[in-house]
């Protein structure tokens, strides 16, 4: 069973409104608009959540840290060792950059939006009472810029 998890864009909605007011048909924009919301999505993953005054993400936990300890690039004939800590940048929600690379730009009559098919997005999102996992919209794009 697909679950779905909405973000707030009725203010985007509305300027789609008043486009389609203005000019009519706007059937031809729309995959274009699709893709600048990717873009706008993808700008919120590559700055960890602070865009449009935002704050930047919480950091991550020393555990997911550690978990995540890359081994470091070595020269060849050199053994591999444990990269410092000092030598790794973190960065959220892209270890993989399975869910970034997974925002998907969709369009219709009258409607744009990004969406993924990542299953475990909705946990990152979701407005729901937390315990460990902080909230880290990546839908919350600066609705004043796009």
């Amino acid at each position: 069973m697909a679950e779905t998890v909405k973000a707030d864009f009725s203010q985007l909605q509305r300027l789609l409104d008043d486009l389609q007011t203005a000019v009519g048909d706007v059937s031809r924009v729309m995959p274009v608009l699709a893709e600048v919301l990717v873009r706008a999505v993808q700008e919120v993953f590559d700055k960890e959540g602070a865009v449009g005054g935002a704050p930047k993400w919480p950091d991550l936990a020393p555990s997911t840290k550690a978990n995540r300890r890359p081994m470091a690039r070595r020269r060849k004939g050199q053994k591999r060792r444990k990269a410092k800590t000092g030598d790794v940048k973190y960065t959220i929600l892209q270890d993989t950059r399975r869910l970034a690379n997974s925002i998907t730009p969709d369009h219709g009559d009258g409607f744009v939006q990004a969406w993924t098919n990542v299953k475990y997005a909705k946990f990152h999102i979701s407005k729901a009472p937390r315990k460990r996992l902080p909230l880290r919209d990546f839908f919350a794009i600066d609705q004043d810029e796009w």
